[in-house]
Parts: structure tokens; sequence; C-alpha cells
């Protein structure tokens, strides 16, 4: 979780804190990626699709100098 922190807002550290990396099912992203919908500047809904479907992300900055952190992440359902 560690490694992972850094690409995750505080609050995201925090809600995913107590999951273990392993239990989720992914273990690969595909080609892809597409920004599924946002403000333009500061947030974006983000599709991922993986090995096991496509994730959702949420990901935001809090100036357009910085770089985006995932906030959330919904999986394939």
């Amino acid at each position: 979780m560690a490694d992972l922190s850094v690409y995750l807002t505080d609050s995201a550290v925090l809600a995913y804190g107590t999951v273990d990396p392993a239990t989720v099912p992914c273990t690969s992203t595909l080609p892809g990626t597409n920004i599924r919908d946002g403000d333009g500047a500061y947030t974006f809904r983000v599709n991922v699709p993986t090995d096991t479907g496509t994730y959702e992300a949420y990901v935001t900055r809090a100036a357009t100098s910085d770089g985006f952190r995932v906030d959330r992440m919904a999986a394939p359902s």
C-alpha cells in the first residue's frame, strides 16, 4: 500500500488503507484508458480497462500545476 499511496489523495489513503492489494482481482491494465467525463481541469472520471473488466477512477488535483491523484475507484459491476 505504501507504494500505491503516492498516487492517491489523502482521503483515498485513509479509505483504502485497510485494503489488501492482493485481494483486488485485476493483475494488469490494458490499452484503452479514456476520460469518461470531468470539468476539464481539476477532476475527471477515467475508465481503466483491466484483465478483469473496466474500473472507474475519479482523479483530482488542487491546482493545474499539480499532478492528478486517485480519490476513488470503482470495480467493474
